[in-house]
């Protein structure tokens, strides 16, 4: 320990590390480099990018905590559990946020499916409530935009169960794909008597007008 003249200094003045010990045992050093080690004495990482410091906790399900002191149990944790990474909330004892070793993320889950589908997934889930992935322009001269490539011949929109899929402009349902593949135009019910189109798997195309309980029929064959 000592002084500059400006300040207190504590460290190392040569090309050596510093180590922090309680009860006789090292729980924190910061080597020659800057890097910091919680629990290691051997603080390295694979090198996702440029970094050029580690903050390094190493241990059996390792744990970063923030809290907030402003709120009352504001506190969320970040985990390593398995070589998985969990955020999670201690006001409501829930993991918000979960990503699998192999890839897959989960929102409102700590087990994230990709379902019939396979492969990796971004899987959403909120009990009782919607669960949406929302896309929003930033001024008013971006699109705002959900793109979908694929390395092989196909794109796919994939719903699952026995209901209707639909497209909406301006907070209004404008097309709808009903469960038996019926494919509905401004209305979402296949009935007589709601206005839209209505064009079937079976090939038969329906038009109802405003107003009316009768329809026109076209049929290809």
């Amino acid at each position: 320990m000592g002084s500059d003249g400006s300040g207190g200094l504590f460290g190392t003045i040569t090309n050596h590390y510093q180590r922090f010990i309680t009860n006789n045992t090292e729980r924190m050093r910061i080597d020659s480099s800057g890097n910091v080690g919680i629990g290691t004495s051997s603080i390295s990482a694979v090198d996702w990018g440029s970094a050029s410091k580690i903050l390094q906790i190493a241990g059996t399900q390792p744990l970063l905590s923030l809290k907030d002191t402003d709120v009352t149990d504001g506190e969320f944790q970040i985990a390593n559990s398995g070589q998985n990474l969990y955020i999670w909330d201690a006001a409501a004892s829930a993991t918000r946020m979960f990503i699998k070793s192999s890839g897959e993320v989960g929102i409102g889950t700590s087990s994230p499916s990709a379902g019939a589908i396979g492969g990796k997934v971004l899987h959403l889930v909120n009990s009782g409530g919607t669960a949406s992935v929302r896309v929003q322009r930033s001024d008013a001269s971006t699109a705002g935009t959900l793109s979908i490539t694929s390395g092989n011949g196909s794109n796919s929109i994939f719903s699952t169960g026995n209901k209707p899929l639909n497209i909406s402009t301006n907070s209004t349902t404008r097309m709808t794909v009903d469960g038996s593949g019926n494919v509905l135009v401004g209305k979402t019910s296949d009935s007589n008597t709601a206005n839209g189109i209505s064009l079937r798997g079976n090939g038969n195309a329906r038009f109802t007008t405003a107003g009316t309980a009768s329809s026109l029929q076209l049929a290809f064959f």
